[in-house]
């Protein structure tokens, strides 16, 4: 076992969870070391086993697979009194149990905190829900896009509407990347620390806590810098209008001769500079924002497209080779085709280099 696999070596997950942000989250507890149970229902188990195309000599789904191989599959009937207080009688065995049911389903199990505490004093338990248990949407439905729009944070798609007659049309399309951010950002890498850090409380104190994990409320963290302006009282910049989604030349995507595209993250002028320079276009090295060009203005809008055609004109594989020696962060967008043919997944999101 490596030393990455160790580092949480003893400890025992209990996962009432399904689908993403709760499963996420034990399986990066399991990546660490920790031994993972799962919990499904009778019949059709978690549903995420149905969620996406499955390999062709699979049973569930690549996307169920994904978050809970290796992991130990016990099925229970939660709603079930007598499986209830056979969990209960073997909750001494766990550090951690991670559920991401609505407020108060865990009570009307009969799991409820008291219960679980009488039984297992340094127990962790981590609550992952969309909404805070003390808010007006607490016992709310949602998944990855309702806790984004109430973070504030999905509004950062949404196109500009400057006047009520500069209405948008009604076909107008937002589309959503196929990225879950609240899902996982919000709510596995949440609860992952959350629960390491319950851990460590018990092991001082010998006492157990209940973490709340809510989704929406973590996601307003997950954007320092679209907040930290909103805070600063500066008006919203639409997609393609701020310093960081397409709102300046230096910061962009660019899309290539045949097709592929680039990503330009020349930030500092250093960086900039030293690009202008390597495609023979000096006469742009100023154009910058830390030389006084505003992000979204005309300027800036203009000589995005002046770039856009001089990415335009040739193939992506010309520019990486043409830009290989120059310290101006380009980089390929490659699909997730690409990156799998040239390495598999890590074994967990990080890498321990030294014990």
């Amino acid at each position: 076992m490596s030393t990455q696999a160790c580092l949480l070596d003893g400890m025992r997950v209990l996962d009432l969870s399904r689908l993403l942000p709760g499963p996420l989250a034990t399986w990066h507890l399991q990546s660490a070391g920790a031994h993972v149970t799962k919990v499904e229902a009778p019949g059709e188990g978690d549903y995420a086993r149905t969620i996406g195309p499955a390999r062709a000599d699979a049973p569930y789904s690549s996307f169920y697979e994904l978050l809970n191989q290796g992991k130990s599959l016990r099925v229970i009937d939660l709603k079930n009194h007598v499986a209830q207080q056979q969990l209960l009688d073997e909750i001494h065995q766990f550090d951690i149990l991670v559920e991401s049911f609505r407020p108060g389903v865990m009570h009307r199990l009969e799991l409820g905190w008291e219960s679980l505490q009488r039984r297992a004093p340094r127990l962790v338990q981590v609550s992952v829900l969309g909404y805070a248990s003390d808010s007006e949407l607490s016992a709310a439905a949602g998944h990855d896009i309702n806790y984004l729009a109430q973070s504030g944070l999905l509004h950062e798609y949404v196109p500009a509407q400057h006047t009520a007659e500069d209405r948008l049309p009604s076909t107008a399309r937002v589309f959503l990347p196929n990225l879950q951010w609240a899902d996982v950002l919000g709510g596995a890498m949440s609860a992952a620390f959350a629960a390491v850090c319950g851990v460590l409380h018990a092991s001082r104190t010998g006492k157990g806590q209940r973490i709340e994990v809510a989704m929406t409320d973590a996601m307003r963290l997950a954007a320092p810098m679209a907040t930290s302006e909103a805070l600063a009282g500066a008006p919203h910049a639409p997609p393609g209008m701020g310093l960081l989604n397409g709102g300046v030349p230096c910061y962009d995507l660019y899309a290539c001769a045949d097709g592929n595209w680039i990503a330009l993250g020349a930030l500092e002028h250093k960086f900039w500079e030293a690009f202008c320079t390597a495609v023979g276009r000096t006469d742009w090295s100023d154009q910058h924002w830390q030389r006084g060009q505003h992000a979204g203005s005309a300027d800036a809008l203009a000589l995005r497209m002046d770039v856009q055609r001089l990415f335009g004109s040739q193939p992506r594989s010309f520019w990486l080779e043409r830009l290989a020696q120059t310290d101006c962060c380009v980089s390929a967008v490659r699909t997730l085709a690409e990156v799998m043919a040239a390495s598999p997944l890590p074994a967990a999101a990080f890498k321990v280099l030294h014990d």
